[in-house]
């Protein structure tokens, strides 16, 4: 009777046997061109990491330019927000001013 911790032979793999040599293809010629494609392969990955590295220096350029230019335009609208805030302080003035000179007057005229 067998336990099912025994090991079934029919489900075994069959040993690999391995190649002779003489089995074995000739690779001269293939070993050859699997290095002339290697090299060609480098050679075009070196030029397009070229190409991206000009790129990427480019595009870094472009957005330090844009962050000086965002920099110059968020101190302006500070500055001219100032400049507005004073401005409505002056009118605000003014306005009193007018409204004090209209009430003297409208007394002036009464009496």
């Amino acid at each position: 009777m067998k336990s099912r911790a025994m090991h079934d032979e029919s489900l075994s793999t069959p040993e690999s046997n391995p190649l002779d040599e003489s089995d074995r293809p000739e690779l001269v010629d293939a070993t050859s061109y699997d290095l002339d494609r290697l090299e060609r392969a480098v050679a075009d990955l070196a030029k397009r990491h070229a190409d991206l590295s000009g790129a990427n220096e480019e595009l870094r350029v472009a957005v330090a330019e844009r962050d000086s230019l965002i920099q110059k335009l968020e101190s302006e609208i500070v500055q001219l927000g100032k400049r507005r805030e004073a401005a409505v302080q002056r009118l605000d003035g003014l306005v009193e001013e007018l409204d004090r000179l209209d009430g003297e007057l409208a007394r002036g005229a009464t009496t």
